[in-house]
């Protein structure tokens, strides 16, 4: 070892790049299975939110909705001719 201190310098420089390499991978892992899980999370999103709109069209559909939401209507008209 003696005879050679180049060498061991060398090494020494070779085990801080695979450790650089190292740690960058893990944290590049970490990342890309944070990125999948926004991904996921964007695209449940987006099929509750058409689920939602599904359901809100047939409830609207609905010819006991519709009644309601006329008796409603009616309401608030005679509510808004009173007090004007």
């Amino acid at each position: 070892m003696q005879e050679n201190p180049g060498i061991i310098a060398g090494m020494a420089e070779m085990a801080k790049i695979v450790t650089f390499l190292l740690v960058a991978y893990k944290v590049g892992v970490r990342d890309l299975g944070a990125l999948m899980a926004l991904r996921a999370a964007s695209l449940s999103t987006r099929a509750m939110t058409l689920a939602q709109t599904a359901l809100n069209l047939a409830m609207s559909l609905n010819p006991v909705g519709l009644v309601i939401m006329g008796v409603a209507a009616l309401i608030a008209i005679g509510y808004e001719l009173y007090t004007h």
